[in-house]
């Protein structure tokens, strides 16, 4: 086997070279070249790409199944519980239109064309969906491809669909407010809705991060009252602290006095415990268990709520939009931006601002004041208009 200075030799007539994997075995490769410098330029280049991690892998073999079901264990170790449950949600889905059994690597740039199309306008099997859906999708198939050294052979091809920013939500106008917080107070079955979204108005906090909460998260005997987020609790995955006013409090504090009349005692147990005699999910090793179970949280108050807002008179307010409403009231009380963004947990303030609905009534108070501040730069300013020379005031 005769070998030149480049590390080339010749096997059946083609220029081969050997190579490390990422085991650290030697393995030997044929470039398919008969022209020596052809099989250098493609020695070197195989070469960065081993070295670049962008070579296909053993994973390329797997079926899409295979990939999302591997995928899935591991994010549900390292990412809350909830996103990883969306993403398997979003590959099966993925699995639906290409086929569960075809592999990753037969994918081609077309086919992801061809998903953004079916996905959009739907077929006879599912309906259409928003571009936005269809990129969250896509987003949970593109990290399949790149874990299995693929996605090179798509990137310049693949182009996520536009979706529109628009706005980032509603918010709960006084009157709205006051009725829904009266109309809860009405009934016993909708004291868990009524708190969380007190809490929810007057902190900002995420749904998941109320229900997440453990009576250790919780400190109002301290001079501060406020709520210690985790970071395994959150979506920004960064630990915070969340001053509570004496609203907060009371709502924390009628939460907690549910939660010792159900056994909740320890710190790690949940402030909403799973009422197990009303879960059924299949997969659940406590399924037909009764009674609640502190080491567990509820994972909604979503019936209770639809039929408050409903009743209030705003069916299409979401749970969501009761912190968008905390932000807005914050900046139009003239909270700076920054203390803000600490207190919701964004991780920008550009984040923050694109919350924030400034109303037109707090617009013109800014204006007002900002004119009463210039006022003495134009004392005895005359100035002329139709109605003739004035002196500004």
């Amino acid at each position: 086997m005769g070998r030149n200075g480049n590390g080339l030799f010749l096997r059946d007539g083609f220029w081969a070279f050997r190579y490390r994997d990422d085991a650290g075995r030697w393995r030997e490769r044929s470039t398919g070249k008969k022209k020596q410098s052809a099989a250098w330029q493609e020695k070197t280049k195989f070469l960065d790409a081993l070295q670049q991690g962008t070579l296909p892998g053993d994973i390329a073999k797997w079926t899409l199944k295979q990939a999302a079901e591997h995928w899935y264990a591991v994010r549900s170790v390292t990412k809350p519980g909830k996103t990883a449950e969306t993403e398997k949600r979003f590959l099966k889905q993925v699995m639906a239109v290409l086929g569960e059994k075809q592999t990753l690597q037969s994918l081609k740039p077309h086919d992801l064309e061809r998903y953004q199309v079916l996905r959009l306008k739907g077929d006879g099997k599912r309906k259409a969906v928003s571009a936005r859906t269809v990129n969250y999708e896509l987003f949970c198939l593109r990290q399949l491809l790149k874990r299995a050294g693929l996605w090179p052979r798509f990137r310049e091809q693949y182009h996520p669909l536009r979706v529109s920013k628009g706005g980032a939500g509603t918010v709960l106008d006084e009157a709205s407010a006051k009725r829904l917080f009266a109309l809860a107070l009405t009934k016993p079955a909708w004291e868990v809705a009524f708190c969380a979204a007190l809490v929810g108005y007057c902190t900002g906090m995420r749904k998941g991060e109320i229900l997440n909460l453990v009576l250790g998260d919780i400190h109002l005997e301290e001079a501060a009252p406020h709520i210690q987020i985790r970071p395994e609790a959150t979506k920004s995955r960064r630990s915070r602290d969340v001053p509570l006013d004496s609203r907060a409090c009371w709502a924390i504090k009628r939460l907690l006095a549910r939660a010792a009349s159900l056994n909740c005692c320890k710190p790690e147990h949940f402030l909403l415990p799973l009422n197990r005699s009303k879960h059924t999910r299949r997969d659940d090793p406590h399924r037909g268990s009764k009674g609640y179970d502190p080491t567990a949280h509820q994972s909604s108050w979503a019936s209770a709520w639809g039929s408050l807002r409903k009743k209030a008179g705003i069916p299409k307010f979401r749970f969501h939009d009761l912190r968008h409403s905390f932000i807005t009231v914050a900046a139009e009380a003239d909270v700076p931006i920054f203390v803000i963004q600490s207190i919701v947990g964004h991780l920008s303030p550009e984040m923050t601002m694109r919350y924030t609905h400034i109303q037109s009534q707090a617009q013109q108070k800014a204006v007002k004041a900002i004119g009463d501040a210039n006022k003495h730069l134009f004392q005895n300013l005359m100035l002329d208009d139709k109605e003739g020379t004035k002196t500004i005031q």
